[in-house]
């Protein structure tokens, strides 16, 4: 135990009980205790299953921050995803650890470009992170799976690259709950260009690994079907792209394709 804690807690212990007045009756001393857990060093670094009052408070910081965290005092999936989101937008390696570090960085507010649609989704590839943006601010940021470049058969059996389509799209159809494809399942997928769709996976590494879908977790893809709606604007770039072109208000850029 540390000298500041016991120097605490032998403060508290002479204040803390009754006192006697100068008639001798007792006199109740009200005295307010912090969470002792605050008075000790913050953990170097915290990851999967690490459980107590600062993973509470990380899961807290990230989940105000934009990022998809686990509720309660417990760094579970969802705040390792989290985690993996938030290293990937700072351009950290994605190690799923948070470090002691990183805790400024969640007091910087993610900013996006200004664009003309003021709730919009953007993906980025080369972060591999996708942003939910609503009423031009970053409502959520979450880390997701891509094309990965590699060649497969098409359902004409027909060799075809693995890529993500990148341009401005928007969403044109949905299907709620899983449907199955010949390349597999897709959980609650929102389609935004022929049949490339963003949608739900159990599996969402953290590097390009899909046929040209963009993966996010089931979790991460219930939450997001809260926004998103169909004809909502979509932009992907990053790869092989450049992001789009700046806006301002007076002076909106060309066409984005």
């Amino acid at each position: 135990m540390s000298a500041l804690i016991s120097t605490f807690l032998a403060l508290t212990l002479s204040l803390g009980g009754p006192s006697a007045n100068a008639d001798g009756a007792d006199v109740d001393i009200d005295v307010h205790v912090p969470d002792l857990a605050r008075l000790q060093t913050r953990p170097a670094e915290m990851s999967y299953d690490f459980k107590g009052s600062w993973a509470e408070l990380l899961n807290r910081k990230l989940s105000e921050a934009g990022f998809h965290a686990d509720d309660g005092n417990t760094f579970g999936r969802h705040t390792r995803h989290a985690v993996y989101a938030f290293q990937k937008h700072h351009g950290l390696e994605v190690t799923g650890v948070f470090t002691e570090e990183m805790w400024e960085l969640l007091e910087v507010q993610p900013e996006m470009t200004w664009r003309r649609e003021a709730d919009r989704v953007e993906v980025d590839l080369d972060k591999q992170v996708l942003y939910l943006i609503e009423d031009q601010e970053v409502e959520l940021i979450i880390p997701i799976s891509s094309g990965n470049g590699g060649t497969y058969r098409n359902k004409a059996g027909n060799p075809t690259r693995a890529r993500t389509p990148e341009g401005k799209f928007a969403f044109q159809w949905q299907a709620n709950g899983i449907r199955v494809s010949y390349l597999g399942e897709l959980y609650r997928p929102f389609y935004f260009s022929g049949g490339y769709a963003i949608h739900g996976s159990p599996s969402v590494p953290n590097h390009p690994a899909s046929h040209g879908c963009v993966r996010v977790t089931n979790w991460d893809m219930d939450l997001l079907r809260d926004y998103f709606e169909l004809g909502q604007t979509v932009y992907v770039y990053g790869k092989y792209t450049e992001p789009p072109p700046r806006e301002t208000a007076e002076y909106p850029a060309p066409e984005y394709t």
